[in-house]
């Protein structure tokens, strides 16, 4: 009997924080948040289900946008999305993590993963959209400690 392939949309969750994958895009909703926080519970922090967020590949000066994946796995509280683009195979990975500052799993990760499958150079860039959002609250500043 053949493997069944992984849905291209779902979500993984904690107490903390949860994401959701939708054929490449994702969004980022917290859970219980931060347990000395009861107004945080349930919060959006991308707008919308994670329409609105996306992530933008170019190669060799053409720009495709990362969805209409090829293939998603899923591994525990991790989710890597891969899509090819002729020689070119892009990995999306997300997955909660620890946060060094409340050493909780509260923390959403992503980065990406570029592989070339010929012996031709490519140029490639990532490019990642996150249309932030705190609640209701659209207009929050996006800071990064450092």
């Amino acid at each position: 009997m053949a493997e069944e392939p992984e849905p291209k949309e779902g979500s993984i969750s904690n107490e903390y924080i949860k994401f959701n994958y939708i054929d490449g895009a994702y969004g980022i909703i917290t859970t219980e948040g931060d347990p000395d926080n009861p107004k945080d519970d349930n919060q959006r922090l991308l707008y919308g289900d994670g329409h609105s967020s996306f992530t933008a590949i170019r190669i060799d000066e053409e720009s495709h946008r990362f969805e209409k994946v090829d293939s998603v796995k899923r591994y525990g509280n991790k989710v890597i999305v891969t899509k090819r683009y002729g020689d070119i195979i892009v990995a999306q990975h997300i997955s909660i993590v620890a946060n060094p500052y409340t050493n909780r799993d509260d923390l959403v990760e992503t980065f990406y993963t570029v592989e070339n499958t010929s012996d031709t150079p490519h140029t490639v860039g990532v490019r990642i959209l996150f249309d932030v959002v705190s609640g209701n609250n659209d207009l929050v500043p996006f800071k990064i400690p450092g």
